[in-house]
């Protein structure tokens, strides 16, 4: 309480003390701003109330008041500096007039400034609307940087979650680098370090599986930053059935085609489409040649049991897309752990390794992989693991759902060559 006024109230009160017209108020409430900045003016201004006025009820300063309405306006709409001073000094009476507000009076025509025509972007069912395109945006893990960037958004990512040792090519990696970093491991990142990156939105991954991501969803939006779940990750959301069955690089088509609308970069996003679609195709006719093979993908780690991707997980369509069966296709789940067993019996012609680097694990490097594969006991019947044609380790993150699955589609497609 300050004052004998209740929050609510005392914003209320300020907002209308006649500095700022009724139908500028409606005009902001379409655009939420007493949804994410009540917080906002509720602090500032009671701030200004106790340290200024002598009376509860005493007229405040203007010139603070609208210092206040800048800086909680332009948090998140991005109003231009000049705009939203000569709108609140027009409505307060301060400022040079113009001459009966004749555009032709001061020499051209009135700027009609950057389209504020709201976007909706599809977050695994749940409807995100922009009303302008964000200007801060925290990327989440090893997909959204690839995919903003193909969608030539890049310039707006300020903050990155997720590792430096992700095989970005050199145009993503500027950008991560270029980024202030907010923790390593993306699956550590909490509400409370979403917000105090101060951005706009957030665009990654379904950050980890305890979360419930439709309530931080919700949590976030009030606290005026949206987020955006890549769509290759929809199936373990709630909700997520939007994207129905569609194959793992078409949910990254939609992705960059659905940034480029959201940051009006629209034309770079298709051409980015059309290249990858054509890399994709390119190395579909490059093994229409070979004879059909099966194999499973393997996820390896030094330490507790290997783990399988199933027909949900990205890797089972390159595999396809390769012509290659995967032997655990019919596992209904993207990723699971198999026993001994079920890995002999598979008797698969080839083994993809997959492993993850991290910069300070113990499988670094393929030749890591190889050695623990080869080491471990269960394996012991498998023909292809002793194999050096038929043993193919994979950077998990080529498996991604992002520009990087086109990468390691091709990379794979030249290893098969060389088998």
């Amino acid at each position: 309480m300050v004052g004998g006024l209740a929050p609510s109230r005392l914003t209320e009160d300020y907002l209308q003390l006649r500095i700022i017209p009724n139908n500028l108020l409606e005009s902001l409430s379409t655009r939420r701003l007493y949804k994410h900045h009540r917080s906002c003016l509720w602090t500032s201004v009671s701030g200004l109330h106790s340290s200024s006025l002598s009376s509860p009820r005493a007229r405040p300063d203007r010139r603070a008041l609208i210092t206040i309405m800048e800086f909680c306006l332009m948090r998140h709409f991005r109003f231009a500096t000049a705009g939203v001073v000569l709108v609140l000094a027009g409505v307060t009476g301060c400022g040079t007039s113009t001459t009966d507000g004749d555009p032709a009076a001061s020499g051209g025509s009135a700027s009609a400034g950057p389209s504020t025509v709201p976007v909706s972007v599809d977050s695994c069912g749940r409807e995100v609307i922009f009303d302008t395109p964000p200007e801060r945006v925290l990327a989440i893990g090893s997909e959204a940087p690839g995919l903003l960037v193909a969608a030539g958004a890049g310039d707006s990512v300020t903050h990155y979650a997720g590792s430096l040792e992700v095989p970005f090519d050199a145009e993503v990696k500027d950008v991560v680098e270029g980024a202030e970093r907010v923790t390593e491991d993306s699956h550590d990142l909490s509400f409370e370090m979403i917000i105090s990156t101060g951005v706009d939105a957030a665009i990654g991954t379904d950050i980890s599986a305890a979360s419930d991501i439709n309530a931080l969803a919700e949590r976030l939006s009030q606290a005026g930053v949206e987020l955006i779940t890549v769509s290759g990750y929809c199936a373990g959301v709630e909700g997520g059935a939007s994207v129905g069955e569609q194959p793992g690089f078409d949910l990254i088509y939609r992705d960059i085609e659905a940034y480029g609308k959201l940051f009006g970069t629209q034309e770079i996003a298709d051409q980015a489409i059309q290249g990858l679609r054509e890399r994709v195709t390119a190395v579909e006719e490059q093994v229409a040649e070979r004879p059909q093979q099966s194999a499973i993908p393997l996820y390896v780690n030094a330490e507790g049991p290997l783990g399988a991707y199933g027909g949900q997980a990205l890797v089972s369509e390159q595999m396809a897309l390769l012509g290659l069966d995967n032997g655990f296709g019919g596992v209904e789940k993207r990723y699971f752990e198999p026993n001994a067993e079920e890995i002999v019996d598979s008797a698969p012609d080839l083994v993809f390794g997959m492993f993850l680097p991290t910069g300070s694990s113990e499988l670094e490097t393929e030749a890591d992989v190889i050695e623990e594969l080869r080491s471990r006991p269960e394996l012991a019947g498998l023909d292809a693991v002793a194999d050096d044609s038929a043993l193919l380790p994979l950077n998990y993150f080529y498996t991604s759902a992002s520009p990087l699955a086109v990468d390691g589609l091709e990379l794979l497609a030249d290893q098969l060559a060389n088998e």
